[in-house]
């Protein structure tokens, strides 16, 4: 009788140990669910990468795409922030200015999407961008068209491109980008496909450079 209840009480120490085992055994500790909910994440941010890939597309070693709004007070926060690493990585990124611009708070703002992707196309994009951040609440026709005197751009061409149906398309193409992406607002960055929601300070954005 002793030999039966000492192997009973063996069994039982053996189911235990074994039923703790399990959670240590898996990778960093997690159990069954957290695990399956890390891989469903990571797998998550893999899709988000590729579409972000395939929507704009780059050679760069570190691509940042800027889900922006002319309007918006935080994306003007932003700005110098990723000016400074354009700076300082020079070659070694390259900066997507994607458009989500916001018709409620500024009836304008898809307008100043427009004239911003114009200034882009003669080299002023950055530049023009500036002046947009600094007349935020004061957006018009002539406003816009003040700007690019101001830099010196082609007054025929500029006055060609914002109304041009390709310009448009443009900025509606990446509000749909967004809608597939899920940006819930602005600014959203994608770092190297990584998704990085509201302002961003340089080293919360850098973490994620190569």
């Amino acid at each position: 009788m002793r030999f039966v209840y000492g192997m009973c009480i063996t069994f039982v120490i053996l189911i235990t140990i074994s039923y703790f085992a399990q959670d240590l055994l898996l990778p960093n500790g997690y159990s069954d669910d957290a695990n399956a909910l890390l891989l469903a994440e990571q797998q998550k941010n893999a899709d988000t990468a590729e579409r972000i890939a395939n929507f704009y597309p780059s050679t760069a070693l570190n691509h940042i795409v800027l889900f922006n709004d002319f309007s918006c007070p935080n994306c003007k926060e932003e700005i110098p922030v990723i000016k400074r690493i354009m700076g300082e990585y020079d070659n070694n990124v390259e900066v997507t200015f994607a458009h989500l611009p916001n018709k409620v708070r500024d009836k304008e703002a898809f307008r100043a999407s427009l004239s911003f992707e114009c200034a882009l196309a003669e080299g002023q994009g950055i530049p023009y961008a500036d002046l947009l951040f600094q007349s935020q609440g004061s957006f018009s026709p002539e406003l816009f068209f003040s700007f690019a005197d101001s830099l010196s751009l082609d007054q025929n061409e500029f006055a060609l491109c914002v109304t041009a149906n390709e310009t448009a398309q443009k900025v509606l193409g990446d509000i749909d980008n967004a809608v597939l992406l899920n940006v819930q607002g602005t600014p959203t960055i994608f770092v190297n496909g990584k998704v990085l929601e509201g302002f961003q300070s340089y080293d919360q954005i850098i973490r994620w450079m190569r």
